[in-house]
């Protein structure tokens, strides 16, 4: 069988702890708008994505070395997203309709590009590492020990009703919880350590309460780092309570072939597989499958998923690693916009009617003279391709457009748009209420100068 970690026990919290603190937050003057979207996936490239070489390629040769594979609806696709094709699967003789799954340039017709967006709008000076710039991309901020990621807002506010958990797999900062937000912390996941029994506990008349009641004493006799970690077991022993047989659930186990035949509404997971582009015949893509548990996941009821694809700090041989990794990555979001435009939504239409996706990285490659750097890779900070980051979005009536367009060195034309707004216009498009919002990113600040979500998006 397999077991989570003790590592993940103290790490992952609970959707529905009964002893959530909900902190205070400020009135908003906003009223709350209707919420576009049912639910939201991130898809997160971890490390860095060339973005400049990707959805918004730039002829530059310092910036995109690959060249341009073409125009797709708004967005520029550099050659590199279909350089390594042999990398990944597109049949789809599992679906009812046969054939192929369309590639990106296909997939991306359907797509919005928020072109320039930029941690620090206003200007200031930022160190350019991962230290710095991995907080921002999920919290807003660096160095604010009590701002929380954006699934942890997610999750305190729509978590404990939904029917399967809020949850990060592959790690990234999106699940972020300060003290204070501990026990709203979504749950850490991974395709290959998923229960195969429903890790319930004792017995709901004596195992349990025994439980609680040995948990409430630790709890009172402990305090500080200590109180913290037995409060985070705590919560995960209360989300697996809730959640123990929807993770045991065998439709969403994409380690082994013995689960090929799982189905849900029709869809099966040898499909989902199929439509990520990593079939059953390939050798196993563990960010394939990761994907895959995400897809499962929002069918299954969840209201947010982020999964962070990694690689992509390409430091060096970057000439070497960039076809797989940026084929991959392309081949996984065309494959989400496939499968969510397949699968039944519960309450009408297929999910990509009513799922908002968005991909992101927590900053993009410097450009140096001949595309790399001695090591044949790139670094970051220093230059407007390391800073300006592009960010696709689709799904929930997403209008096809371009949002804060660069030129051709990627500098935004008139102003980029801020990372707060971005993770505002995500939660409150699945419906987090405005006060809340403002609460943890509040408008008009140099870090926020917009007046509120990007709803042009929608427009």
């Amino acid at each position: 069988m397999v077991t989570m970690r003790r590592r993940d026990f103290l790490r992952t919290t609970a959707a529905s702890a009964a002893f959530a603190i909900v902190g205070l937050s400020r009135k908003s003057g906003r009223a709350d708008s209707p919420s576009r979207a049912r639910r939201v996936l991130i898809i997160n490239a971890g490390g860095g994505l060339r973005t400049t070489a990707a959805f918004n390629a730039s002829t530059q040769q310092r910036l995109n070395p690959w060249g341009i594979l073409g125009t797709a609806g708004v967005l520029r696709l550099g050659s590199v997203l279909r350089l390594s094709e042999s990398s990944v699967t597109y049949s789809a003789s599992s679906w009812a309709s046969g054939g192929s799954v369309p590639n990106i340039q296909q997939a991306a017709a359907s797509f919005a590009l928020i072109a320039g967006a930029d941690h620090s709008p206003d200007g200031s000076a930022r160190a350019g590492d991962h230290n710095d710039d991995t907080p921002r991309m999920g919290t807003g901020y660096f160095g604010k020990s009590d701002a929380p990621g954006l699934l942890t807002l997610i999750n305190r506010h729509l978590g404990s009703a939904a029917p399967a958990p809020v949850a990060t797999i592959g790690g990234g900062d999106f699940g972020t919880a300060p003290p204070a937000w501990v026990s709203d912390r979504p749950i850490g996941l991974s395709y290959n350590q998923l229960p195969s029994n429903p890790p319930m506990g004792g017995s709901a008349l004596v195992g349990q309460p025994l439980e609680d009641a040995l948990d409430a004493r630790s709890l009172a006799v402990h305090k500080n780092l200590a109180h913290d970690a037995v409060q985070s077991l705590v919560n995960t022993k209360a989300t697996l309570r809730k959640f123990g047989p929807v993770l045991a659930d065998k439709r969403l186990r994409f380690d082994s072939d013995t689960y090929l035949t799982q189905s849900l509404d029709g869809i099966t997971n040898e499909m989902i597989l199929e439509a990520v582009g990593n079939a059953s015949t390939a050798p196993r893509d563990g960010g394939a499958r990761d994907v895959a548990l995400a897809i499962r996941l929002l069918q299954l009821g969840s209201p947010a998923v982020s999964v962070s694809i990694g690689g992509f700090d390409t430091h060096d041989h970057e000439v070497e690693k960039a076809p797989a990794l940026y084929t991959r990555f392309a081949r996984f979001v065309a494959g989400v916009h496939y499968a969510l435009g397949r699968i039944p939504d519960p309450a009408g239409g297929m999910l990509l009617d009513h799922t908002l996706v968005v991909t992101t990285s927590e900053f993009g490659r410097s450009g140096v003279d001949g595309g790399f750097n001695a090591g044949d890779g790139t670094d970051h900070g220093g230059n407007p391709g390391w800073r300006y980051q592009a960010h696709v979005a689709f799904g929930a009536g997403v209008v096809p457009k371009k949002l804060h367009p660069t030129d051709d060195n990627n500098v935004p034309v008139d102003r980029p748009a801020s990372t707060h707004c971005l993770l505002a216009t995500i939660a409150a498009a699945v419906g987090v209420p405005s006060d809340a919002i403002d609460a943890e990113w509040p408008t008009g600040t140099s870090l926020y100068p917009e007046g509120g979500p990007l709803w042009d998006l929608w427009a």
